[in-house]
């Protein structure tokens, strides 16, 4: 299977950045959030929940609890708890990644983002920002409560945001396209979830 072969690979590099020859901490940070993803889709809960304390263990040594790297790791456990419809625990995990991604933020209410300012040029955050609305619209389709849909909504608005900025900041016109081509998908998706969205309030 896909999951069998990219597990072999995985644990070939795991075993291999276990060696004292090998020293790249940031590229191991990167294995173990493959590590991660590849046991959740393939419902390996106890290596899943190996590999993320293993993950955490790693970042403490690391003092990288506050790094885009620890913003990671909770967007795979959210990810891991959304494949699942626990999307309070999905919710909860993306806000934590937020905490992570962003100095100065440390708000657990889910109803709040941190600031474009704070944000800065952390680009990176529109991910998880997109991904904590994807489970607040899941929870309000759910039971039908508006304000979720409310901070869905502003999630998506703050993402599209980060989205056009991190394009700006592009030097190349061939670049800025190339992006625009990459995530296409996705801004098509926020820009349709948001139309969706008005109407549901108009």
């Amino acid at each position: 299977s896909l999951f069998g072969d990219a597990l072999q690979y995985f644990n070939k590099a795991y075993a291999l950045y276990k060696t004292p020859e090998v020293q790249d901490p940031d590229l191991f940070m990167h294995l173990l959030i493959n590590l991660m993803e590849t046991y959740s889709k393939s419902d390996d809960n106890k290596n899943f929940t190996k590999i993320r304390k293993e993950s955490f263990e790693e970042l403490l040594s690391l003092s990288k609890i506050k790094s885009e790297r620890a913003s990671q790791v909770w967007e795979e456990i959210g990810d891991h708890h959304f494949r699942r419809e626990n999307y309070d625990s999905a919710i909860f995990c993306y806000q934590e990644g937020l905490k992570a991604a962003v100095d100065g933020f440390g708000s657990q209410n889910p109803s709040i983002n941190p600031s474009e300012s704070d944000i800065g040029f952390n680009y990176f955050v529109h991910e998880l920002l997109t991904k904590k609305a994807s489970a607040l619209k899941k929870k309000f389709l759910i039971n039908g409560d508006g304000s979720l849909l409310g901070q869905s909504m502003h999630c998506l608005r703050l993402a599209e945001r980060l989205i056009s900025l991190q394009r700006n900041a592009l030097d190349l016109e061939n670049a800025k396209w190339a992006f625009l081509d990459e995530k296409f998908d996705l801004y098509e998706n926020i820009l349709l979830t948001l139309h969706e969205g008005e109407n549901f309030f108009q």
